[in-house]
This record gives C-alpha cells, structure tokens and sequence, in this order.
C-alpha cells in the first residue's frame, strides 16, 4: 500500500465475469472507478494480441459525477445511462479546485486495485473481472498528474 494513501477503498458492486464500482476517500476528495464488460471483441480483430478479448468501458469520477477518465470499448456504452452521466458531466460548474489530487488518487489507485480487489471481495471475485481492471490500471499508469505542470492541472 502506498504512502500516499489514508487508504479508504469501498466495493458498492462486484458483479463476477461483468462489473465492479470501487470507491477511494482520501480525506475529502474521493473518486470512483468503475468498469463494465461487453460483447466478445469481434472475430476479426480476436488474433491482434494489442486487442482486448472483450469491449470494456470503464470510467473514473469525482464525488460529483465529473468524468476524469472515460473509455468505451465497443461502437455503443454497455449500459447506455453511461452517455447520459456523460451529459450531465459536462453540464457541471467547473471543479473549483485542481484535479491534481484526483489524479495522484487515480495513480496510487490502480497500482493496488487488483490486490483490494483480491481482499475485499475475495481472489476468485478479483480474477474474474481481470480485464475489467486491465482497463482502469492501464489508465491509471499514464495519467496525466505526472505529465503536466502543477498550474495547469484543470480538467473540466
């Protein structure tokens, strides 16, 4: 577990071999994680091994519902109310404050989400959305705390 972390993780849902919603609560701020599996990737793109083996969206929120990160897998969201909170993300007042912490909290997130995962849930649980967490870690890898100067951390 990370330094980083006064480390609050909490399931709202596991569905096996589909869906998870994680929340992470560091002092006030807190994101959510979520990802949801689709359709087999089509037949003809199954042998390129850069592919998923599955459309998985995932997305990461604020506890006010603005998106910090989306991803749709295939042509359509798996669950369509996923395109209305995307509406409504973007009907928001900008965040007040720099999404810096968000992103730091998205960052030490996905380094341990398979392992609260595993303990929360149980392994079994934890292996069967594999993918799903594939989705979110490989975000949470690249996110853009790192890359962009402090001052210009506003993302709305």
């Amino acid at each position: 577990m990370s330094r980083f972390w006064t480390f609050f993780p909490r399931f709202r849902d596991l569905q096996p071999d589909f869906s998870f919603t994680v929340r992470f609560v560091q002092g006030q701020d807190v994101i959510f994680m979520q990802a949801i599996r689709g359709r087999e990737t089509p037949a003809e793109y199954r042998n390129d091994p850069s592919v998923p083996k599955y459309e998985i969206d995932a997305r990461i929120t604020d506890k006010e519902g603005r998106l910090l990160y989306v991803r749709r897998g295939g042509d359509d969201f798996v669950d369509p109310t996923w395109e209305d909170d995307l509406t409504f993300s973007e009907s928001l007042p900008p965040a007040t404050s720099s999404n810096r912490k968000l992103f730091e909290m998205v960052t030490a997130a996905s380094k341990v989400l398979d392992a609260e995962l595993a303990r929360t849930a149980g392994a079994e649980a934890m292996v069967s959305v594999l993918p799903e967490i594939g989705a979110l870690s490989e975000f949470g890898r690249s996110a853009p705390v790192e890359a962009v100067p402090y001052e210009e951390q506003y993302y709305y």
